[in-house]
């Protein structure tokens, strides 16, 4: 079995300002939390990046609680850097937040343009699917009036072929 290495407090310092410098990069993408998006596309690429951030996070935290390992206050250490994983967490949530809230936006508004454009549609077929309707009905009506005439045609020979006979 290998034995862990870990950081010494000489290096802590480093493992701290890498987090902290982490943690600044996700400050551009902070300010987008009150701006809107241009599109689907750019809210992908910033829940990808939230991605990559989170799992920046939690390898941190991997990093900070193998460093607890060796302390005599291993608890508190353990407490301390979940702590710093939660609050690198909470301040990623109102981005993806967002960025989930503005695709959810679109898609509903895409959605709307769509029955939108099907009423349209539907409303520009409306005359014509009348007038074929009303052109079926004539044919119906032109139809069942010559068979009429023909049943009537029919019975009426049928009839002076009965007075012949008599």
């Amino acid at each position: 079995m290998k034995k862990t290495q870990s950081l010494g407090p000489r290096h802590a310092h480093i493992v701290g300002s890498a987090f902290v410098l982490m943690l600044a990069s996700i400050a551009p993408t902070w300010a987008q939390s009150d701006a809107s998006f241009a599109s689907i596309d750019e809210a992908n690429k910033v829940l990808q990046d939230l991605a990559v951030k989170r799992e920046a996070v939690q390898a941190q935290f991997v990093q900070d609680e193998m460093a607890c390992q060796p302390k005599f206050f291993m608890a508190s250490c353990l407490e301390s850097a979940k702590e710093k994983r939660r609050l690198a967490l909470a301040e990623l949530r109102p981005l993806e937040i967002n960025a989930e809230r503005y695709k959810r936006a679109k898609k509903v508004e895409q959605r709307d343009q769509d029955l939108a454009q099907k009423q349209r549609e539907h409303e520009l077929e409306m005359p014509k699917r009348l007038a074929e309707q009303q052109k079926r009905e004539e044919e119906r009506q032109a139809h069942d009036a010559k068979v009429q005439t023909e049943v009537d045609a029919a019975k009426a020979a049928a009839a002076a072929a009965q007075r012949a006979q008599e």
